[in-house]
């Protein structure tokens, strides 16, 4: 695991560290328009929109097939997929996705040998009267050495300032090279200490994400 400088350094960090330049990243549509602009910062990729709208029936579905389809037309245009990045809880549609619908896009994604990279930024902040949320560290996975888990303070505590993130890094190789390109991301001491005291306090914050879920 790795503290980072946000999600965005986390995104900073995965891109570079798992694609090539022109590789191609394939992300669910719509999505938060700054990842792309996170993930080709030191990497010239190419990111491949897998929109989410059923044109039949007007609503977004997120499915295996959304993947599949887009990867195949990018291979048809002479671009390698190297990986998939989603947002659960979804941004901008709040949209929640289960283990039953995240395991068949994480099975094809080990198929074709693709890295699955997940931010859960939002992962405390469903209403009380919404689906309990899953998160992907709970799964039982079938290619953990390509599914990266990312999270931010930025969201569920609304810390945007805080500028602290974590990487969940699939092998312990990876994650030592992530550890040294992200050195100069690395938030400082002071904020970290600050942080690890508030979680340190668990009555605190077991109220804390009761009156957020409100």
């Amino acid at each position: 695991m790795i503290i980072t400088g946000g999600a965005s350094s986390g995104f900073l960090v995965y891109s570079y560290l798992l694609t090539d330049p022109n590789d191609a990243i394939l992300i669910p549509s719509p999505y938060y328009t700054m990842i792309v602009h996170h993930i080709s910062v030191f990497t010239e990729n190419q990111s491949v929109r897998c929109s989410l709208l059923e044109q039949d029936t007007g609503k977004f579905y997120f499915s295996v097939e959304i993947f599949e389809r887009e990867y195949n037309e990018a291979l048809a245009n002479g671009l390698r997929s190297r990986m998939i990045i989603f947002i659960n809880l979804q941004n901008p549609l709040g949209d929640v996705y289960d283990e039953m619908m995240i395991q068949p896009v994480l099975g094809f994604a080990a198929k074709k040998q693709l890295h699955v990279v997940i931010d859960e930024i939002y992962s405390l902040s469903l209403f009380a009267n919404e689906k309990l949320f899953e998160s992907v560290l709970n799964f039982s996975i079938v290619d953990s050495e390509r599914t990266h888990f990312l999270w931010s303070f930025s969201k569920d505590f609304t810390l945007s300032g805080a500028h602290v993130g974590v990487m969940y890094v699939g092998t312990s190789e990876l994650c030592s090279v992530a550890s040294e390109f992200n050195f100069l991301l690395t938030p400082s001491r002071h904020i970290q200490a600050i942080l690890t005291s508030l979680l340190a306090d668990r009555t605190w914050l077991r109220s804390y994400i009761e009156l957020n879920r409100l």
